[in-house]
């Protein structure tokens, strides 16, 4: 079977450089290949010969070819240049140097193309330091003292100053803070800097995080300039909590009354836009639902739940009647215990909306 070179071969490059000994050069770097075959399956323990050559413009400078066995992976691992005087004489602060890469399978080197060698292998280079001098015959006159003496602070061969005293003053270096009414303290260990607690607004009590005070009966707004506030003409996207009822609130508004006081009921909930839930314990989610009976529940677009325990879901539903249930598109269910499920059912007047009557609608 013949198979395509550049198919077989992935080059992985590790671990540039390695030091082969104490007071010894760089000798070499590592280079690993995982051999496929044309399939891309694993080419394993399989005899291959690689051919690495270094070059730069002027011409080659270092060759050398390696007998290697792919291991059960797959994989080879080479030293190059390992134990090569060619490859220690490489002058690596010449013109930049490309890798070459030629494998052969049994039936002839191939070309695997060439890439330029980074800048990890030019630490052969700090062998052989460029510039070895520092201007001057004593290697140790750039080596100064500092001391200190009192509040002077001293380098050899060079000025004094003085340093600030940490008695006096702050320690809020050239900063200046000013002290009004609200602000206390100058900032130093004795005399922390404090804020009027009548400006803040909220406080850390252990663990717990709340408003600086009357957070027991304050209602809570997200979305607004001001705290608190009882949900009284705001309009907007927001969060609110009524405190005094247990209810929550979160969506988008552009009606002012919806989250009055009149519009809330005991621990209800509603969220998304325009929904109101005005009975206790009611449930009111999606795109301007109504739930107004106690323990009652709308959701989806324009559902009404006026009745107590009802349910409306879907699109322009009604659930008028007590325990009553609307599902679909533009139903009503306005006798007490009717279900009505699907679309555009007839409408009628019941005889009761919140006891049985047998000649009601189920």
């Amino acid at each position: 079977m013949k198979y395509s070179i550049k198919q077989l071969i992935t080059i992985v490059i590790l671990f540039i450089f390695f030091q082969s000994g104490i007071a010894q050069f760089i000798s070499g770097f590592n280079y690993q290949a995982v051999i496929r075959n044309s399939d891309g399956s694993l080419m394993k323990n399989r005899f291959i010969e690689a051919r690495f050559t270094i070059f730069n413009n002027e011409g080659n400078v270092f060759t050398e070819t390696y007998s290697l066995n792919t291991n059960e992976y797959g994989l080879i691992n080479v030293v190059v240049g390992e134990n090569s005087d060619d490859y220690k004489n490489i002058n690596w602060a010449a013109t930049p140097y490309s890798l070459h890469v030629e494998i052969n399978k049994g039936s002839g080197f191939e070309d695997m193309g060439s890439s330029v060698i980074q800048a990890v292998p030019y630490s052969n280079l700090a062998l052989d330091v460029v510039n070895k001098e520092d201007a001057d015959a004593d290697p140790a006159n750039e080596l100064q003292t500092l001391s200190v003496s009192g509040d002077q602070l001293t380098i050899s061969s060079g000025n004094t100053v003085t340093l600030p005293s940490s008695s006096t003053g702050d320690q809020w270096g050239s900063q200046v803070v000013e002290s009004d009414n609200s602000l206390s303290g100058d900032g130093t260990i004795t005399n922390p800097l404090s804020v009027d607690r009548s400006i803040i607004v909220f406080e850390r009590n252990g663990t717990t995080i709340h408003q600086i005070s009357s957070y027991d009966t304050d209602d809570f707004i997200l979305g607004r300039e001001a705290l608190p506030v009882n949900g009284e003409n705001v309009t907007g996207k927001m969060l609110f909590f009524d405190k005094s009822k247990g209810a929550f609130r979160a969506g988008n508004l552009n009606k002012s009354d919806i989250w009055s006081p009149k519009n809330i009921g005991s621990y209800s909930f509603a969220v998304g836009y325009n929904t109101k839930a005005s009975g206790s314990y009611s449930t009111a989610m999606g795109l301007s639902t109504i739930a107004n009976g106690n323990y009652s529940s709308a959701m989806g677009r324009y559902s009404t739940a006026n009745g107590d325990y009802s349910t409306a879901l879907g699109y322009n539903t009604t659930a008028s009647g007590k325990i009553s249930i609307a599902m679909g598109y533009s139903t009503t269910a306005p006798s007490y215990n009717e279900t009505v499920l699907g679309r555009y059912n007839t409408k009628y007047t019941p005889n009761s909306t919140d006891a049985w009557d047998d000649n009601d609608r189920l």
